[in-house]
């Protein structure tokens, strides 16, 4: 078993033992479902549409952080490595196309799940960009 099915496997079953966990206490079955679409929305979604409103800053926020968790993963670790996979599309709330792309990627998220933006590997599991679709993951909206 190579080191990308072993990290894989590790995941599914961290998965099952949080559903279990969770199943436990009285959370109902669909709040904890990881994989499979989720529930067609009731209200249609209102994407935000002003440049100014807290979507950029809560943006630019979680960016700063991602990149500096990553560059600290990558400069202090010999053995781990990160690897961007959630979306870094910089379009904002405003410019044309927002709406689409907005709405894409709720329903991206809708039918896939939400999708961690760094994940982290042993730095011998070399990854290239079709990494993903290759083990089953599908890579959805703009880049």
């Amino acid at each position: 078993m190579s080191l990308q099915d072993d990290h894989f496997r590790r995941l599914e079953k961290a998965a099952e033992g949080v559903q279990t966990v969770l199943a436990a206490k009285g959370v109902p079955a669909e709040k904890v479902s990881f994989g499979g679409e989720g529930l067609i929305p009731v209200k249609n979604p209102r994407p935000p549409n002003d440049a100014n409103s807290n979507f950029l800053g809560n943006r630019a926020l979680g960016d700063l952080a991602e990149n500096i968790l990553k560059e600290l993963i990558q400069n202090s670790s010999a053995d781990f490595q990160a690897v961007q996979y959630g979306d870094s599309n910089q379009i904002a709330a405003g410019d044309e196309g927002f709406k689409e792309y907005y709405l894409e990627q709720l329903e991206a998220t809708r039918l896939c799940g939400k999708r961690p933006d760094l994940l982290i590997f042993p730095k011998d599991s070399a990854k290239n960009d079709d990494f993903f679709l290759k083990n089953g993951f599908q890579k959805l909206g703009r880049r």
